[in-house]
């Protein structure tokens, strides 16, 4: 099946659901559940106003908060971080894979023991970045405030290189 004729198979049954039916199904008269009864169910559900971050100890200009999860316990988990302007993290390596998107601002990432912005990858606003475990990479902000979402498996650690 050439990829036309799949995509073509894709839309007709995308197609074929009506928007009720891909919002989730409620017979007449019922209501969604109110949000404690999700809360209670596991679900979580935050606007950026409730998102408290918290300074990073022994980092300073980075703030965080931990969205779900325990990057210190096995599982799943979801940071959200804050670099102040002109805030790179040292050079480092984690012990896991992450997976970063950048929320707002434009995220500077770099590969190696530099540090500094040249040679870094600009990435704004609603990029991807990947970063797999043992690799040595910095990335900050080279000018403005910016914020990324990292996920990852716990437990995670961070080696930082020290310069003498």
């Amino acid at each position: 099946m050439t990829p036309i004729v799949r995509f073509a198979f894709a839309l007709i049954a995308l197609s074929s659901f009506s928007g009720a039916s891909l919002a989730g199904h409620h017979e007449e008269g019922e209501q969604s559940a109110p949000v404690a009864e999700a809360s209670r169910a596991g679900f979580i559900a935050q606007s950026t106003d409730e998102i408290e971050l918290q300074p990073v100890p022994g980092l300073q200009g980075l703030t965080a908060a931990v969205l779900y999860g325990n990057p210190d316990e096995p599982g799943p988990y979801v940071i959200r971080v804050r670099f102040d302007t002109g805030v790179r993290s040292p050079p480092h390596s984690h012990n896991q894979d992450r997976f970063i998107t950048v929320i707002d601002g434009i995220w500077h990432f770099g590969v190696g023991i530099s540090g500094g912005c040249e040679g870094t990858k600009p990435l704004p606003a609603g990029s991807f970045a990947f970063h797999p475990k043992g690799e040595l990479h910095y990335d900050g902000s080279c000018g403005e405030p910016v914020t990324v979402e990292i996920r990852g498996q716990g437990p995670v650690s961070t080696d930082f290189i020290q310069f003498n």
